[in-house]
């Protein structure tokens, strides 16, 4: 969905791995270490910190990612060609200089995230916290990410080890690509082959499925290997061609065009925009060229040779692992994090880093066993993984909690696919009208043929559980439809540009109130919502004439809802917060309460004409002391909602039974 995705954006990340100084990357028959390429490294991790801790200043900073892909592959290709040639390379060698190189900085941050979390992070996201860490060790990330991504996915800014996605497509890139060179061998011919044919697919891939599978696009390692390629031909081309003899101009015009490049990509391109494609040229090919222009051109001589470029370029890796966790976790903990909160972030990173660096990884680079060194890594960083997993398993050891609160501490958080009909009666955006099933409508029985029909989006499919249940409870004489619809509000003729299919469902939801004559429609959406940048706006005359149009189809009584009461994060989590702060289990509470909702309310309810019922959830569920969040439901502590408004059951039967008394009037 396009909202997960920019919020996955939001959150890129790299794997800036820096191998030894001997093994730099290949400019000559003989490779030396070229600090322009700490340089570009810089440039690469602070565009990527300063995206991700000041969105507003550095726009394209993910792009970062983008340029250490490149250097990733020229770097390691350039290793591979050489041990290739020359007969000594391995594949236990190369994997255990890999795990030297990625292992140490990775297992301490997992290990001091995962600590951390379990002092105060609430179970849900430290349960997600523990799956992430186990698919970090085992460089899944992606693909795990891949898989949770969608309408209802955790807010990806939430997640303190989103930034791994990278590291796994580079770990994914590194198990295919040494076993191809290792099968072409010494026949250049068929190695060149092989980088030519992978490159132009994977782009190809790239640009066809980035319409219609934009996050698949974004995490999956096939449609993104072409940037590391970029990187290995510019490898191929150094040792087997006449790169490595570029002219001094040559030279020169290549390090100025590729630093405008990276520069123009970093000013002007956003997180909303479709990506990769072929805006990722801009960076790829940047990086490429200022690689090219060689350490004689100025800009690499001058700008990224330079001490504090190179400085940063040294600890570039430790500081992308710790920078995400260290911005996230504060927010996660204070509820949010101001621009200071984000600026003493950015120094820790920045500390922690160089700590990393100068007394973990270097003693572990220098020292002499280096065989036994990585499989005590392995090992060490497995481990981290299971406790990761573990902790997972324990759905984020709620135990932690007194007993009253584990059923809130222990709530999903997650979509619940089947309360929802997904798919069925609540229709994903690329689904049209004739996707609605049949059993939308329940069948006809003798005394229960007046029909309520629920209509609108996601909020008002999270209805539907509380209406059945209590329907089927107190065996009251109603038969229910569900015609509802992601991000889709019913308001006829509203144009959603990021759902085409939303106008032509409500008009098929017309016909099938003129056709099937309901009792009552109840009218539900996100309505604040559309009034936002998000969608086009929603005008309220709109919402009133389709009203109006419903009512006069001869429909007894058309109900709208109001907005429900929505949180600025996680409701459960706003419970657990109050009993953080007041030790006390507090069921009212404005706690991270939208402030905007009130007005909100008042201006629908005006717009609507007399005849039209309106009822306001927001003064059925709050007063002076705040919204109600939790409810006894089958004896125990629920809370009213999953996330930020959607309803749980026991929320949704609270709603209900709110309502009910309305309809049979």
């Amino acid at each position: 969905m396009n909202g997960s995705l920019r919020s996955a954006r939001l959150e890129n990340g790299l794997s800036a791995v820096r191998e030894p100084k001997a093994d730099a990357g290949p400019d000559s028959a003989h490779p030396a270490y070229r600090p322009e390429i700490d340089g570009l490294r810089a440039i690469a991790v602070l565009s990527v910190v300063g995206f991700h801790a000041f969105p507003g200043i550095v726009p394209g900073g993910f792009v970062g990612v983008d340029v250490f892909f490149v250097i990733s592959g020229y770097l390691i290709s350039g290793i591979i060609f050489r041990g290739v040639d020359a007969g000594r390379f391995t594949y236990s060698d190369f994997y255990s200089r890999r795990i030297r190189r990625i292992f140490p900085a990775l297992g301490l941050m997992l290990t001091t995230t995962l600590a951390a979390a379990m002092v105060f992070m609430f179970p849900a996201a430290l349960a997600q916290l523990g799956l992430h860490a186990a698919a970090g060790t085992a460089f899944v990330s992606n693909i795990l990410l891949w898989t949770q991504s969608g309408y209802f996915d955790l807010e990806s800014a939430n997640k303190p080890l989103l930034h791994l996605w990278s590291l796994g497509i580079e770990e994914q890139y590194y198990l295919i690509w040494p076993l191809l060179i290792g099968f072409a061998g010494t026949r250049l011919p068929l190695r060149l082959a092989t980088l030519v044919v992978l490159f132009l697919g994977s782009f190809a891939l790239n640009l066809a499925l980035l319409p219609s599978h934009p996050v698949a696009v974004f995490y999956m390692p096939f449609t993104r290997f072409w940037e590391l390629l970029v990187g290995s031909g510019l490898a191929y081309g150094t040792l087997y061609g006449t790169w490595g003899d570029r002219s001094a101009r040559a030279g020169e015009a290549a390090g100025w065009i590729g630093l405008a490049l990276l520069a123009v990509a970093i000013a002007t391109l956003r997180a909303d925009q479709p990506f990769p494609g072929w805006r990722a040229l801009l960076p790829t090919v940047g990086a490429a060229l200022l690689i090219f222009a060689g350490r004689g051109a100025w800009v690499n001589r001058r700008l990224l040779s330079a001490r504090p470029a190179v400085f940063v370029g040294l600890i570039s890796y430790p500081l992308y692992l710790w920078h995400w966790p260290l911005l996230v976790l504060p927010r996660l903990y204070l509820g949010s994090a101001d621009r200071n909160v984000r600026i003493a972030a950015v120094l820790a990173s920045i500390l922690s880093a160089w700590l990393t660096y100068r007394f973990v990884e270097l003693p572990i680079r220098e020292n002499p066993a280096r065989r036994r060194t990585a499989v005590l890594l392995l090992v060490t960083v497995a481990a981290v993984g299971m406790c990761g997993l573990i902790i997972f398993l324990a759905r984020g050891v709620p135990q932690r909690f007194p007993a009253a609160l584990q059923t809130v501490a222990t709530a999903d958080q997650e979509f619940d696919y089947a309360r929802y009909r997904h798919r069925q009666c609540f229709l994903d955006p690329e689904q049209g009208p004739a996707a609605f099933r049949q059993d939308c409508e329940d069948p006809s029985t003798p005394g229960h043929n007046a029909l309520i029909l629920i209509w609108g989006d996601s909020h008002a499919a999270s209805l539907y559980p509380g209406f059945r249940a209590v329907l089927d409870e107190d065996r009251l004489p109603y038969r229910l439809a569900q015609r509802t619809a992601s991000a889709c509000p019913p308001v006829l003729g509203f144009v959603v540009t990021a759902r085409p299919l939303c106008r032509s469902i409500n008009d098929a939801t017309v016909d099938f109130i003129a056709r099937e004559h309901p009792d009552t429609v109840v009218m539900l959406a996100s309505w604040s919502f559309y009034s936002g940048d998000a969608f086009d706006r929603l005008d309220l005359a709109q919402l009133a004439r389709t009203a109006a149009r419903v009512r006069a189809l001869g429909v007894r009584r058309v109900l709208v809802l109001g907005p429900l009461p929505r949180w600025l994060e996680h409701q459960p989590d706003v419970v657990l917060r109050d009993w953080r702060r007041t030790h006390e289990i507090l069921d009212r509470t404005t706690t991270e309460l939208d402030p905007s909702l009130a007005s909100f309310d008042a201006a629908l309810r005006a717009a609507l004409p007399a005849d039209i019922a309106y009822v306001s959830p927001l003064r059925r569920l709050c007063d002076a002391h705040g919204c109600k969040v939790l409810t006894t439901y089958h004896g125990r502590l629920e809370p009213l909602a999953w996330d930020d408004a959607h309803l749980t059951v026991a929320g949704s039967e609270v709603i209900a039974r709110a309502v009910l008394p309305d309809i049979e009037r």
